[in-house]
């Protein structure tokens, strides 16, 4: 587990490279991963590849998102990920937007968790 809290850049190299070696593992070329990647539908991943994405991000980040503020099944993008994350506790590196994941893309996916009728909140109270 990190010993601080992420910053925005570490944030996405790690969820980058944890996407890369899932696709490895799974004899599926990585090709070229953005914010912006689809995970089911570019990157191929199915419910227990997310599965296990998610675990090794709370085991190196020691965050989860998904216990409280986001409904997992709302996740749809590699920038959903992130901006779970950076939500969670990750910071950007250089005080800045966070390179480009911004609160609406959390709005976003806690939106499409409300309209399933999961409770979530962007100040994590419910």
């Amino acid at each position: 587990m990190l010993e601080t809290a992420p910053d925005q850049v570490d944030l996405e190299k790690l969820v980058h490279s944890e996407l890369r070696r899932l696709l490895v593992e799974r004899d599926r070329p990585p090709g070229v991963i953005e914010a912006s990647s689809r995970l089911g539908l570019d990157l191929g991943f199915e419910s227990l590849d997310l599965a296990l994405l998610v675990a090794r991000l709370e085991v190196a980040t020691g965050l989860d998102p998904f216990a409280e503020d986001v409904a997992i099944t709302s996740i749809r993008t590699v920038g959903d990920v992130v901006s779970a994350y950076r939500h969670m506790g990750g910071r950007p590196a250089d005080g800045g937007d966070g390179g480009g994941y911004e609160d609406e893309d959390l709005l976003e996916v806690q939106r499409r968790t409300r309209s399933r009728g999961i409770q979530a909140s962007a100040d994590g109270s419910g």
